[in-house]
């Protein structure tokens, strides 16, 4: 399967999914992110995706400076 590449900005709003640091996402930040797979449940509240807690916390592992590519599991 072909590796999914992360940007910086969405390295930084799946940190604050994953943090619950709604105060900093925008309304099209959060559809962006339900888009790609990582939030479900917008109306009255979100939960991430195990894609996308995956990505939130291997993301925080990794060198936060560039691009982070990672394979999406079937």
């Amino acid at each position: 399967m072909k590796p999914e590449h992360i940007s910086v900005l969405h390295r930084k709003l799946l940190h604050r999914l994953l943090h619950r640091d709604l105060r900093q996402c925008s309304s099209s930040a959060l559809t962006a992110a339900q888009r790609m797979g990582w939030i479900f449940g917008l109306s009255g509240g979100y939960e991430l995706t195990a894609w996308g807690r995956r990505a939130a916390e291997h993301s925080e592992q990794a060198d936060p400076r560039g691009v982070l590519e990672l394979k999406r599991s079937a």
